[in-house]
């Protein structure tokens, strides 16, 4: 009978072992893998905010070449923003907060001041850029994330601020 209850106690211990060991590698796995997931997650969310970097700077630049001609700031801007599947819009705002043309509409008169994504970079000393919370866009009506920044021309001179729509459901 003691032997019995040795084998049996072993058997257990064994059984108790084998199940840790189980434990700590289905542990390290899933860690290994947060930690993959994690890495993955930051290197997409610094290619969305890259490239809407550069949407910005590509919209001020076609603002500064075709501000006489909005019809062909629209263009430019739709052609700038149809290379990006993640923007709901790309906006030119005036120094006073006043729209000005998007990849979708022209037409100065929509007054975006209160908006905190425009009001933010009309101070003194804006930010570099300002990340909004999600809102229904004003001229767009769709839900969004903007980011707005500002954008001068070659001598350094304050001349517009570039807003870049996007959907927040890409995070």
């Amino acid at each position: 009978m003691a032997a019995a209850f040795v084998l049996f106690a072993c058997a257990v211990g064994l059984a108790l072992t084998i199940a840790q060991r189980s434990h700590d590698t289905a542990i390290r796995d899933a860690s290994e893998r947060a930690t993959s997931s994690s890495r993955l997650f930051a290197e997409h969310v610094e290619r969305i905010f890259t490239s809407i970097y550069w949407l910005g700077e590509a919209a001020g630049d076609a603002y500064l070449r075709n501000r006489a001609d909005l019809p062909q700031l629209q263009h430019d801007l739709a052609d700038i923003n149809k290379r990006e599947i993640f923007s709901l819009q790309l906006s030119v705002v005036d120094k006073k907060g006043l729209f000005i043309a998007s990849d979708q509409s022209v037409g100065r008169g929509v007054d975006l001041s209160d908006r905190e994504h425009i009001a933010s970079l009309l101070v003194t000393n804006p930010p570099r850029i300002f990340i909004s919370k999600p809102l229904i866009g004003r001229v767009s009506g769709k839900q969004s994330i903007n980011i707005a920044q500002r954008f001068y021309d070659a001598n350094d001179k304050w001349e517009g601020i570039s807003v870049v729509s996007f959907d927040p459901s890409q995070f």
